[in-house]
């Protein structure tokens, strides 16, 4: 049910049919045209028309030729024609709404939707349903009396097959009503909310619905019809844990608007306090559970878990890794277009970026008036003499249709924001392949950019930054990204020789800012580590001397009564761990097998592993 409201939501926003079925002699018919003479063709063969002259007998009308054609007594408009109106002239900005009606049938569809973009930025649209021929309605408010800020453009959407048009009406009335545009409130408590819309002309009085949805998706009202003359309604009593919305119908003497957009009414909160992570339990195949209190106004929880690992012997490292999986929306044939804000979701913070898109999994440069480029966090390559490789899965794609020869442009930034010469990638396949970059010149801080002046969009799939690091360094990469919406967490982690691992939780909800709804996070938590955990319970903080084991393989496990030091040695004296070890049991792990020796405290001992 949950999914089936959002998706409510979401079409509430579009629609903008008017409601009211009357008219009135007083209505101004500003442009009309009846299709039914277009007798060429068929609506099984639609005879597309190849240029514009072709399209006669309709002054001032306009087609997109090659996507609209005659079908046997209707227009046909193919999935990306339209047909335009004449600019209107006698339009008043104190004569009421316009009207815009068109009798349509869906082509080989049973539901679509239909836009209507009027004048510059105004753009509306409305279901469609049935096979059937149906007249559906939209309402404009106009704001100038301009001929070239009045004409109408109607169109199909989303739909493969198009749409026929018989007629187009276009009129306007005192009696016509727009309906109201309603503004997400600022100050919702939980308990109350002022609801607050535009006025509209023509209008004497507002109607107000606020409800909730049941379990059954039906309405549940708890105000209905409450009517009032100015242009807010503050609503009190509600209860915090429902979920409510609104809508606003305007209405006159003769008549009453559609609803407006629906509004979920969501509580204002300036902040979310961070979460405090507790380990509940760990045994030896890395098998955890942690829990959290419950955070005020959190809907849900990201958990993120860190792999660090040291490395036993001297090899090549992945010292960053992002698999982009965090991105869930668009997809080829229609990305989705994204701003910096969004990499927030990223697996590492600090990641930038400028004419970005996103599809399902992958993040993509999308080159516009200038070049897009995507940057990654600071990363530490001052190993190996600052050499270091780039693992790219990358693939030039518009609109769904791969392309190559294509060229991105990699470059390092260093701490003093200076840049390297470029180094050039060309896509030579198409399709999603890997491509490796060598470079040199790595520092304590290097942020790696790619770039692209591509007429194609760039998508990345997976990037990926290795190393080789000297024995005993240490990597810290994402494990694993869990929301949920519980305050406990189960998983499980592999325990390795050189592997520990730390989790952090962040709080998430919603809130309003700028007049929309946006979400909101906490901090992270503070991080907790993930340790064996198994026969704390059996072991007093108490105890009067220090107890040192085998834990599993590679790993150590230390009971002491006090905080103590605890570090780990090979047979050469080599350091292969350390760690402050708390008063009671804690485990360490290290990369080596066969015999150590352990110090923790004043304790010494010889474990093999």
């Amino acid at each position: 049910m949950t999914i089936l409201r959002k998706a409510g939501v979401v079409l509430a926003t579009v629609l903008c049919a008017f409601a009211s079925s009357s008219l009135s002699a007083a209505e101004t018919v500003l442009a009309e045209a009846d299709f039914s003479t277009l007798t060429n063709g068929s609506e099984d063969e639609p005879e597309i028309f190849k240029y514009m002259s072709s399209f006669t007998g309709f002054t001032g009308w306009s087609i997109v030729t090659g996507k609209t054609g005659e079908a046997g007594g209707s227009l046909y408009l193919a999935d990306g024609g339209n047909i335009k109106s004449p600019y209107l002239s006698g339009v008043s900005t104190t004569g009421g709404a316009i009207k815009i009606s068109a009798e349509v049938k869906l082509n080989k569809a049973e539901i679509g939707m239909v836009q209507l973009a009027y004048g510059y930025s105004s753009t509306m649209q409305t279901v469609v349903e049935g096979t059937d021929w149906q007249t559906i309605e939209f309402i404009v408010t106009p704001t100038s009396s301009s001929q070239y800020s009045n004409y109408a453009t109607l169109s199909p959407q989303w739909l493969a097959d198009g749409i026929f048009v018989k007629t187009i009406k276009i009129a306007q009335s005192p009696e016509f009503l727009g309906t109201p545009t309603v503004n997400q409130p600022t100050n919702a408590d939980g308990t109350s909310f002022t609801a607050t819309w535009k006025s509209v002309s023509g209008a004497t009085k507002y109607f107000i619905d606020v409800y909730s949805f049941g379990a059954d998706g039906q309405k549940v009202y708890f105000i209905e019809n409450q009517e009032c003359t100015t242009t807010s309604y503050k609503v009190e009593g509600l209860d915090p844990a429902v979920t409510y919305f609104f809508v606003v119908r305007a209405a006159n003497e003769t008549g009453t608007s559609a609803d407006s957009e629906e509004i979920e009414v969501v509580k204002y909160i300036a902040s979310l306090e961070a979460p405090v992570l507790k380990l509940v339990s760990c045994d030896q195949d890395g098998n955890f559970v942690t829990e959290w209190d419950a955070i005020a106004d959190a809907e849900d929880y990201t958990l993120t878990i860190f792999r660090t690992s040291t490395m036993a012997e001297a090899g090549e490292a992945t010292v960053m890794a992002e698999d982009f999986n965090a991105l869930t929306t668009g997809s080829l044939s229609s990305p989705e277009y994204i701003y910096e804000r969004h990499l927030a979701v990223l697996n590492e913070p600090g990641w930038s970026g400028y004419n970005m898109a996103c599809i399902d999994g992958a993040i993509g440069l999308t080159p516009y008036s200038s070049d897009a480029y995507l940057i990654t966090p600071a990363i530490n390559l001052s190993a190996d003499e600052g050499k270091f490789s780039i693992l790219i899965n990358m693939a030039a794609n518009n609109l769904g249709t791969y392309y190559t020869d294509e060229v991105v442009t990699i470059t390092t930034i260093d701490a003093d924001n200076n840049e390297s010469e470029p180094v050039t990638v060309t896509i030579d396949k198409a399709q999603f392949a890997d491509y490796t970059i060598n470079l040199t010149g790595g520092t304590a801080a290097t942020k790696i950019k790619i770039s692209s002046a591509s007429s194609r969009k760039i998508f990345i799939d997976n990037f990926e930054v290795k190393q080789v690091l000297p024995a005993g360094s240490q990597t810290t990469n994402t494990y694993l990204t869990e929301d949920t919406e519980a305050t406990t967490f189960t998983g499980k982690v592999e325990f390795d020789n050189n592997a520990t691992y730390k989790m952090v939780a962040v709080a998430n909800g919603r809130t309003v800012s700028a007049g929309a709804i946006a979400g909101i996070s906490s901090a992270a938590s503070e991080p907790l580590a993930i340790s064996i955990t198994s026969g704390i319970e059996e072991v007093a903080a108490s105890a009067d001397e220090v107890a040192i084991s085998k834990a599993g393989e590679g790993v150590i496990n230390v009971t002491t009564p006090e905080a103590v030091k605890v570090t780990v040695y090979d047979l050469n004296g080599r350091v292969l761990g350390s760690i402050a070890a708390p008063a009671g049991s804690s485990s360490i792990a290290v990369a080596a097998k066969g015999i150590v020796i352990v110090k923790a405290g004043d304790k010494v001992a010889k474990i093999s592993l």
